[in-house]
């Protein structure tokens, strides 16, 4: 399949442009994914020392990401931020759309932008001026007194942090009874995370408790209520999902069982697989299953493996690769 279409393959090449510009994906005050807003999930969330800076909407490369305009204003107005990237990865256009004389415009690097010609950037992204938070390749954590917290410090930290404020946030305290995953992660989001006397965020969850997991399985396992997950029983709710979505049959399910490991456990193959490479299945474990010849014969294969890149699965084995990189 081609990776033009494909907006997780997007979303890599933005978190690069980020990255480029000096944005630091690990820090939660700088950049924020996935943020809940009562317009709708934005994709990405930039932080200034100020508060929010601009919202962020990613679109698949095949997209005229300029057609998203309004409904990223819409999530920008939400959390009063005053600027809009809107980005397939490759086409960038910026809008300070609180100027009523001025339309978003288009972003290039080492080129002219489009009529109207406003100050030239000097990078695609807005450079990150602020203060940085790190996490180390020896994976410890930066606390927010400038400590390096080792995984286990901070794993601990954090479990007593979210009980007290499970205990003293009532609206919280009723959905995590409730297992309303959807209003766990909202007020977790919106209320604990990115606090300024607090350093948590998803991204350093993952990195500490090595498990693609969720905000509320994070927050369900920290008050006792459920364990936390495996990675192992992460692949086959995903599996599960896909499977019944498609109705697949036996053999189908376990090319995509197959293949949701493999991305899981190794980096390598999981950046192929977003960029629709297939000599990922050339390796051993296909071969039990017929190798390349058989998967042919995967009707379905296409749009099967399309809701597996769109997966969270993917989306926060993702994170956790950009975290121990």
């Amino acid at each position: 399949m081609q990776h033009a279409a494909n907006e997780a393959f997007s979303r890599v090449l933005i978190d690069k442009a980020l990255e480029f510009s000096g944005w630091n994906l690990l820090d939660s005050h700088q950049v924020r994914f996935e943020l809940n807003t009562q317009n709708g999930r934005a994709d990405y969330l930039l932080g200034g020392q100020r508060g929010p800076l601009c919202v962020l909407e990613a679109k698949r490369e095949d997209v005229d990401p300029y057609d998203a305009k309004e409904q990223a204003k819409g999530y920008a107005e939400n959390v009063k931020a005053p600027f809009i990237i809107l980005s397939n990865g490759r086409e960038h256009w910026f809008w300070n759309y609180t100027r009523k004389d001025q339309d978003a415009y288009t972003l290039h690097e080492g080129s002219e932008t489009t009529e109207p010609t406003p100050p030239q950037p000097s990078r695609i992204i807005p450079t990150w001026e602020g203060v940085d938070t790190l996490v180390s390749r020896e994976i410890t954590i930066v606390g927010p007194d400038g400590e390096k917290v080792d995984v286990m410090t901070f794993r601990g930290g954090y479990e007593r942090d979210i009980r007290e404020f499970v205990a003293n946030t009532p609206e919280l305290k009723a959905a995590v009874e409730a297992e309303d995953d959807d209003a766990v992660e909202t007020i977790v989001n919106e209320q604990f995370y990115h606090r300024p006397t607090m350093y948590y965020s998803p991204d350093k969850l993952i990195l500490s408790y090595g498990v693609p997991a969720s905000t509320p399985a994070f927050v369900y396992n920290a008050v006792g209520r459920k364990p936390l997950p495996t990675r192992d029983a992460i692949v086959t709710d995903a599996v599960d999902s896909i499977a019944a979505r498609f109705n697949l049959r036996y053999n189908e399910q376990k090319w995509l069982d197959a293949t949701a490991q493999l991305i899981a456990e190794d980096s390598s193959s999981l950046h192929k697989f977003i960029e629709g490479d297939m000599t990922i299945f050339n390796a051993s474990q296909f071969n039990r299953l017929g190798g390349v010849a058989a998967l042919s014969r995967f009707d379905a294969r296409e749009n099967v493996f399309e809701a597996l890149r769109q997966s969270s699965l993917v989306r926060q084995s993702l994170l956790a690769t950009s975290l121990g990189a």
